[in-house]
């Protein structure tokens, strides 16, 4: 039978993802914009996409390591259970960050200031962390609320992670969830 903590423990890895893609993203291309070392490095021979891209990579790697961790502290010390393939948790992770690092770096093209970046992200992400299914299932809101909260971005993130690690989902039988994040990646 499914616990709580087998429900929360893909929620919680979806939100984590989501706050480090979104934050570290805007923090860091905010600070460099308002620095002027994005200036800067256009004078360099370095591509932009080559910088952009490394800044990605770096943090899809963390996203690898931090779901990992998730997991591995879920399941050692509160005994969570995982029943499906640790690759495909993998995939949609990765796929999460990409689309929250789209959040970021939008979030980083609308802040003028460091100081900006926090209300705009928060005013994108908070509703996110009581709709997204992470805390609670979205079939318990009223059903007005469901009607929005279904189509937010961190709930087919949430709902994926927990189906795969839930029910042992395949691939296909999350397709849907992974369809909306590929548009709410190509939107942001």
């Amino acid at each position: 039978h499914l616990r709580y903590i087998d429900f929360l423990l893909p929620g919680i890895i979806a939100l984590s993802v989501m706050q480090m893609a979104v934050f570290s993203v805007a923090f860091v291309f905010v600070t460099y914009k308002e620095k002027g070392i994005l200036k800067r490095l256009l004078a360099t021979p370095m591509r932009p996409m080559i910088f952009v891209l490394s800044n990605v990579i770096t943090r899809l790697m963390v996203t690898l390591i931090q779901t990992a961790i998730f997991i591995l502290i879920g399941v050692v010390a509160f005994n969570a259970h995982v029943v499906g393939s640790y690759w495909l948790m993998g995939l949609v992770a990765l796929l999460g960050c990409v689309m929250f690092l789209g959040l970021g770096f939008t979030v980083s093209g609308l802040a003028s200031t460091v100081e900006s970046v926090p209300p705009l992200a928060n005013l994108l992400v908070f509703p996110m962390l009581f709709l997204g299914g992470t805390f609670f299932p979205i079939d318990s809101f009223p059903v007005w609320l469901q009607g929005i909260a279904k189509y937010l971005p961190l709930s087919f993130f949430s709902d994926a992670m927990r189906q795969v690690m839930t029910q042992g989902a395949t691939f296909s039988e999350i397709s849907n969830d992974i369809l909306w994040m590929l548009i709410w990646s190509v939107i942001f």
